[in-house]
């Protein structure tokens, strides 16, 4: 029989992981739900997700994620973690879930040829862009086909922005947006991509 996710499970769940000795080795003094969904889960399917509030003895606060898998985003503040929407919690959990599992393959190449990497940037400065620098990459399939997403930090018109994608086609996010201030850019966009919201079969 399957374990019943409710949010006690949900809290029970967040209190273990934060105790573990690869975290941060103790249980909260004070946890609890502050928001629950059913979503479309990359590679789980449809299941229930959980946000949990946390407070450390050390005055420590954040909002972990838990449902199919137990995690929190460390190093920030309690200012920026409330300054994210739940949904904006969960695309970058699903952002980061979905990364971390392609990244750990055996056989997973983190880097683009030199050529795809130099037509991203062929387009953005085709597009406009100016001052393009490479924040981040990361490459889908690990055969020769495989599709390069680009982070890459540009400006026009004197203001910066985040643009992430491929070659064929790349959002533009200003860097005020919490996941874009506080996360890896990456993250937000592809759990925005995934649209775990989407329950459509």
């Amino acid at each position: 029989m399957s374990e019943e996710k409710d949010q006690q499970w949900a809290v029970n769940e967040m209190s273990n992981w934060l105790a573990h000795p690869m975290e941060f080795g103790e249980k909260p003094i004070e946890a609890h739900v502050i928001y629950e969904n059913e979503v479309k889960w990359p590679s789980v399917g449809l299941t229930k997700v959980f946000l949990v509030q946390y407070e450390l003895s050390e005055g420590i606060k954040g909002i972990g994620f838990t449902g199919p898998i137990t995690w929190s985003f460390i190093g920030i503040d309690w200012d920026s973690w409330s300054s994210f929407t739940p949904e904006e919690l969960i695309y970058c959990y699903a952002g980061w879930y979905t990364q971390f599992t392609l990244s750990h393959r055996e056989n997973y190449l983190r880097e683009s040829s030199q050529e795809a990497k130099q037509a991203f940037f062929e387009q953005l400065k085709t597009d406009g862009y100016k001052d393009s620098s490479l924040n981040d990459q990361f490459t889908l399939n690990n055969d020769e086909g495989g599709t390069s997403f680009y982070t890459a930090e540009v400006s026009k018109d004197g203001v910066n922005y985040y643009a992430i994608g491929t070659i064929e086609e790349y959002n533009l996010y200003g860097k005020d947006l919490a996941p874009m201030k506080h996360l890896p850019p990456f993250y937000y966009y592809l759990g925005k991509e995934l649209d775990p919201f989407a329950q459509e079969e």
